[in-house]
């Protein structure tokens, strides 16, 4: 029953999160009886000056009514400090993880070096040099590590992109970055451990060794 007349068409933009959906959305004169907020353009590093100036003549206009005036990049202010908060939970769920598979990685390789202690002292007794060690003690398990991270950085790709669309509907197009740094970080650790292991059956005693039942 009311009629109204266009006067002009923007081009979709967010006045809500990024949680939320673009809706249509119409934006029509208020009546003067409706008016709340005055907003003012200023130049750039005259904000400060402004903001006291609108708050002194406030002060004298109205003394009974606070003043509450801010800045615009105060409104959005509560939605970013939240998605920095997101970002320190995902950083640690990654850290928690890096550790989790390092820890069973390193207990995997442990177990198994302990468990061929005589074989690697019979080794050492026959000559046998760090690089037949290093072979040894890992070639069992690149393939099993390359087979991993074969698998699981497209799927943690998917994973991801998959939360992002659940959690929001706009967001920073995926890329495989954070893929690769994983991938990275992981690959780092399993040298280490390797490392670790290696040089524990190096420096191993042959003779000692060979006592172990």
């Amino acid at each position: 029953s009311i009629r109204y007349q266009v006067i002009g068409v923007v081009e979709d933009f967010h006045i809500y999160s990024f949680y939320d959906e673009i809706r249509p959305t119409i934006f029509k004169m208020a009546e003067e009886k409706d008016y709340r907020y005055m907003v003012l353009q200023v130049k750039e590093g005259t904000q400060q000056s402004t903001y006291e100036y609108a708050q002194e003549q406030w002060a004298s206009l109205f003394p009974e009514q606070p003043f509450e005036g801010g800045h615009q990049e105060d409104v959005f202010k509560f939605y970013f400090e939240e998605l920095k908060g997101h970002t320190k939970l995902l950083n640690a769920v990654a850290m928690v993880a890096i550790l989790l598979a390092g820890l069973g990685l390193y207990g995997l390789v442990s177990l198994n070096v302990a468990g061929r202690v005589r074989e690697f002292s019979i080794r050492k007794a026959l000559g046998a040099q760090l690089g037949n060690i290093v072979v040894n003690v890992t070639k069992q398990y690149i393939i099993l590590i390359l087979t991993a991270l074969a698998i699981g950085a497209p799927v943690s790709y998917l994973a991801v992109e998959a939360l992002m669309d659940l959690v929001y509907k706009y967001h920073m197009p995926m890329n495989f970055g954070g893929i690769f740094l994983s991938v990275f970080l992981l690959v780092i650790v399993l040298i280490f451990t390797m490392a670790s292991q290696v040089g524990k059956v190096f420096r191993t005693n042959p003779v000692d060794g060979l006592r172990v039942e």
